[in-house]
Parts: structure tokens; C-alpha cells; sequence
């Protein structure tokens, strides 16, 4: 039996599913090819184009399985195959609105086993192919073969007499069951009414959502949905991130302005966060190549106050440096807007082992900063440190 693996989405089709999560464009499926040409997995998403190519299919089929699915089928068969070969790649092409028919896909065959004979006049061999395109989200966008997308011609035969069989000892029988009490699932030994039974437990249970698509996005529309719990866990993350970045501050947006304003507490009146004036922005206070603390006491009123740092250590040991930033205030409040941590091997070497460099960026905003305010900018430690950084306010 043939075992193909997942199919790997070249650039050029990545580039093509980009232009349907911005709008620009559509996917229409338009061929199948085959190669006996042996490619090595973690080389595919390069692929512009196949060698050794062997036979062409056109799409015979397309079936959307539900909002998320597509289904693609075609078939190859031996009839006109003067000389016999290996499937061992099969490619999937797509028409890009800009760049014309692309090599959208490609998976290889692993087992070995695929092997096309030519035709002697008596015998038809093939394969049935059917793969299935699954859309996540607009960040993850991915290409799965079926597990059991490649059959042979024989295969589909045996398996239809099998259904047929299947038909004629069924008949029209109805089959009695009463509905289980609690949920659980079929065994092997189970009747058929035991299993309609356990089945129609949890069709009740789970009401509308059992006959209803899984969305693991947080754009799908379509009525009837159901969201994957994995969202839910994402949506509550990024909410609490937020709701620990702005502290008190609430943020709004007047579509009418086109314009943001931000309210701290009980404020009665938003601050408009316009694009100010050069007039209304001052560098109060810049360093660079400093090993050492710094500060600065404010001599007037700002509404916003951005306090960016970044601070780098050389070390034969990895060893993260540090930096805080605070501000003695009664009124101002205080956002991290940025805070990364990194180690990174420099190349350079001595005697006792290789120079890493040691990284901490930091970006705080303060709100209603009063004058008399001081910003205390410090670092963790000063011994082979570069401190740099700015302090700018906005009136």
C-alpha cells in the first residue's frame, strides 16, 4: 500500500493562500501531476516546478466537506503507459491571479511500494486520489493528505462489493434502540441498537453544536459555528495581557476624528491622543555607550512620557542582564510597552570559551507625568555593560 506524506505547501502557493486571507484573490485547483523523481522532504517548499514528470490529471471533483474543508479528488489509471514507474512525488497546481498556474503542493511517496506498471492490454491499475484542504486561521493555513487518499483501482472494487454485500444484509431493516443515559462511547462487541443508542446520547447532549462546524479562528461569520475551545484559551490570555498593560487606562476611539483618546480612573474628561506638533515633543534626555544609572527630574507637566533603554553585556557565560525603569509620581500612571530578554553567541572566542552577548530591551510609557517627577533608570549591573536609551515627552 502506498504511504505518501504530508503535503508541504510550496512559496509560491503560500504566497497565493496570503492573497486569499487579504482579499485579493481566490484558489482554483487545476491539476494533479505525478514523478518518479526523488525529492527530499525539507526541499519541497522550494519546489517552482516537478521533473521527471509521468502523468497529468485534471481536478475531477471538488466538495466542500464544511466551512473549513475542501475536498479534492482525481484519479490515474495505466492505460496509456507504454513503460512502467515509481510514484514518487505527486504535485498540486493552482492558478495565481498574478503569476498564472503555480506548483501549489507536493508530497513524496515514503514506502517505495507505488509502483505504476505499464498496460498489457488486460489489466487497468491506478490510483484514486483524494486530498483534503483544511483552512485554520489567518495566521496558520495548512495541506493534509488524507490517510487514505491513494488507493488502487482493485482496492475501490473490493471495497465496493463490500458495500454492496453490506447493502443486501441490511435491506431496509429498521433498528430498534432506546437512548443511553449517560455518555459513552461504541465498544466492538456493542449491537446496533447499543450503538444507535450511545449515539443518540450524545447528539442530545450537545444539542445544535453536533451537527454544527468547529471554527479554531476568531473571524469565521458563518451561522451555526461552534468555537474550538483552543480559542477561548487564547482570548482570555490576550485579554488579561492587556488588562495588565493599561492598568487604569481606558482607550477609545472616535471613528468621527479618527482619533484615540485615553482616560485614567475617574477622570471626567479624555486627553485626545492626536499627532502633536514638533512644539508639543521634547528629547528631555538621550544616552548612549553608558555603563551607568540614569535619571531625570521633570521641569514641567507632560501628558505621555515614552522611556526607552536597552542595555548589552559581554560574557563568556550566558548571564541576562537587567534593566528597571520607574517614576516617583503621585499621579502618573505607568505601561511596559516592551520588554525582551535575549542571549546570543557573538563568533568571538578567548581562552575560557566563546562571547555571548546578553540583551534586555525596555519601553515604558507614563501618563500625567507632574513636573518634579524623577525617572530612575538603572541596571543590574555596570561591569562590561553598554547602556543606552532616550527619555521623550509629549505635552
Amino acid at each position: 500500500m502506498a504511504e505518501f506524506s504530508k503535503l508541504i505547501i510550496t512559496g509560491a502557493g503560500q504566497a497565493l493562500i496570503a492573497k486569499v486571507i487579504a482579499g485579493t484573490g481566490n484558489i482554483r485547483f487545476t491539476k494533479v501531476s505525478t514523478s518518479d523523481t526523488a525529492y527530499e522532504e525539507n526541499k519541497l517548499e522550494e519546489l517552482t516546478e516537478l521533473s521527471g514528470i509521468k502523468q497529468t490529471s485534471l481536478i475531477s471533483d471538488i466538495v466542500r466537506t464544511n466551512e473549513v474543508a475542501v475536498k479534492i479528488e482525481t484519479a490515474f489509471h495505466n492505460t496509456e503507459l507504454t513503460e512502467g514507474y515509481y510514484m514518487r512525488t505527486m504535485g498540486l497546481y493552482a492558478v495565481d491571479p498574478d503569476e498564472g498556474e503555480i506548483l501549489y503542493a507536493v508530497t513524496v511517496e515514503t514506502s517505495g511500494n507505488c509502483y505504476i506498471p505499464p498496460y498489457n492490454g488486460v489489466t487497468v491499475s491506478g490510483a484514486y486520489v483524494q486530498l483534503i484542504t483544511t483552512v485554520g486561521n489567518a495566521e496558520q493555513v495548512s495541506l493534509e493528505v488524507d490517510a487514505a487518499a491513494v488507493a488502487t483501482i482493485g482496492d475501490l472494487r473490493e471495497l465496493e462489493e463490500k458495500v454492496e454485500n453490506l447493502k443486501m444484509d441490511l435491506g431496509d431493516a429498521y433498528v430498534q434502540f432506546v437512548e443511553y443515559e449517560t455518555r459513552e462511547n461504541i465498544q466492538a462487541q456493542d449491537t446496533l441498537g447499543t450503538m444507535f443508542g450511545k449515539i443518540k446520547k450524545w447528539f442530545t447532549d450537545l444539542k445544535a453544536g453536533a451537527f454544527s462546524g468547529v471554527a479554531n479562528n476568531c473571524t469565521t461569520t458563518e451561522e451555526g459555528s461552534v468555537l474550538d475551545a483552543r480559542q477561548g484559551k487564547m482570548l482570555l490570555e490576550e485579554i488579561e495581557e492587556i488588562n495588565s498593560n493599561i492598568g487604569g487606562n481606558i482607550i477609545t476611539y472616535k471613528e468621527s476624528e479618527d482619533a484615540y483618546y485615553i482616560q485614567h480612573g475617574a477622570d471626567a474628561v479624555p486627553k485626545k491622543l492626536g499627532s502633536p506638533t514638533p512644539e508639543d515633543v521634547k528629547i528631555l534626555k538621550h544616552w548612549y555607550g553608558s555603563g551607568e544609572n540614569q535619571s531625570y527630574t521633570f521641569s514641567e507637566d507632560y501628558s505621555l512620557v515614552i522611556s526607552f533603554g536597552g542595555v548589552q553585556r559581554h560574557s563568556t557565560s550566558e548571564n541576562n542582564v537587567s534593566i528597571t525603569d520607574t517614576i516617583s509620581s503621585s499621579t502618573a500612571q505607568r505601561i511596559v510597552l516592551e520588554n525582551q530578554r535575549s542571549n546570543k553567541k557573538s563568533g568571538l572566542s578567548n581562552s575560557t570559551g566563546t562571547y555571548i552577548i546578553s540583551l534586555h530591551t525596555l519601553t515604558v510609557l507614563y501618563t500625567n507625568v507632574s513636573a518634579g517627577d524623577t525617572i530612575s533608570h538603572n541596571i543590574g549591573t555596570t561591569n562590561n555593560t553598554t547602556n543606552s536609551g532616550c527619555i521623550i515627552g509629549f505635552k
